[in-house]
């Protein structure tokens, strides 16, 4: 908003909206001295995976989740480590991919990932074993 035609403004102050990712900015018309606020949101891209009969649907994590769990289920692997893999995997894909993904791109990042971490798990009782 502007109160004198002109496009020059001060951010007086700046401070983060609690119950939303938006950022509240106190602003000041450098011409005539008026205060007004702004309210800025970060603005995201929803990312779509490109399934195998060429339909989009819009990506979930709890996809992943759910695929990483049960790859994972009987295994002596904390959640800790799950956690911080599933957020490994999920920032590739956020970094590799520009508005979409193909599913067995998605797939084959997760296989790696879950294949490394299991191979772990496997030899930890034999780690382990050898420190004794």
């Amino acid at each position: 908003m502007r109160f004198c035609n002109q496009d020059n403004t001060k951010v007086v102050d700046s401070r983060p909206v609690e119950d939303t990712n938006a950022i509240r900015r106190r602003r000041m018309c450098e011409s005539c001295g008026k205060r007004f606020t702004t309210y800025e949101k970060v603005e995201t891209i929803p990312l779509s995976v490109i399934k195998k009969d060429q339909t989009r649907e819009a990506y979930h994590r709890s996809k992943i989740q759910d695929g990483v769990l049960r790859a994972c289920y009987k295994r002596p692997i904390p959640i800790e480590t799950i956690e911080s893999m599933i957020d490994s995997i999920e920032g590739s894909i956020f970094e590799n991919a520009d508005k979409e993904i193909s599913a067995s791109v998605r797939l084959s990042w997760s296989i790696s990932k879950i294949s490394m971490l299991l191979h772990m798990s496997a030899l930890h009782p034999y780690i382990v074993n050898l420190r004794m």
